[in-house]
C-alpha cells in the first residue's frame, strides 16, 4: 500500500507537469492531440434567446429545426434564416450576412461575426413564434427557403 501512494505521488510530480509543459509548448505526439481536443471548449448548439452587447441586439427564434435571426442596431434591423456551416459542427451562418458566424460558446454567450462581437444573454422572456406579432419573423420560421429582410433606419 505504501508503494502505491509513492507511485501515485511520483505520477503527480513527474507526469502532470510534463503533460502541461507539452500542451503549452505545442508539441504534438498523437496522444497529446487527443488530450488537447478533449480539453478544448466545445461549441454548443444554438440556444433560443435574447442577446445583447452595447447597442447590438440579437434574438434567436426556433420552430422545429428552423432557426431565425433578428438583429438590431441603431442603424437598422435584419431578419434572416440561419443554417449550420458544413465546415464546422455547431457553427452557424446567417443568410445574407456573408461569412458572419454565430457560435454559442456557452448557455449565456453568443459570438457573432466570427468572434468579433460577444453578446451576453438577456433575461427577458424567451422568444417563441407564439409570443411574437412580427409577421416577418413568422414568415421566416414558417418558410423552408433562405430568408432575409433588412430595414435601414433613416436618422435625418
Amino acid at each position: 500500500m505504501k508503494d502505491n501512494k509513492k507511485s501515485s505521488k511520483l505520477t503527480e510530480l513527474v507526469v502532470y507537469p510534463i503533460l502541461v509543459a507539452a500542451l503549452v509548448a505545442g508539441t504534438s505526439p498523437w496522444w497529446l492531440n487527443e488530450i488537447r481536443s478533449f480539453l478544448e471548449p466545445k461549441n454548443l448548439p444554438l440556444q433560443v434567446g435574447n442577446y445583447e452587447s452595447g447597442s447590438r441586439y440579437i434574438t434567436l427564434f426556433k420552430r422545429g429545426d428552423r432557426f431565425c435571426f433578428l438583429g438590431s442596431t441603431a442603424r437598422g434591423s435584419s431578419i434572416a434564416s440561419i443554417f449550420e456551416d458544413p465546415k464546422g459542427k455547431n457553427v452557424y451562418r446567417i443568410n445574407g450576412f456573408g461569412n458572419a458566424q454565430l457560435i454559442q460558446k456557452d448557455y449565456e454567450t453568443l459570438f457573432f461575426g466570427g468572434g468579433n462581437y460577444e453578446l451576453s444573454a438577456d433575461q427577458r422572456e424567451l422568444p417563441t413564434i407564439d409570443n411574437t406579432n412580427d409577421q416577418d419573423i413568422r414568415q421566416c420560421l414558417e418558410s423552408s427557403e433562405p430568408f432575409l429582410i433588412r430595414y435601414v433606419y433613416d436618422h435625418e
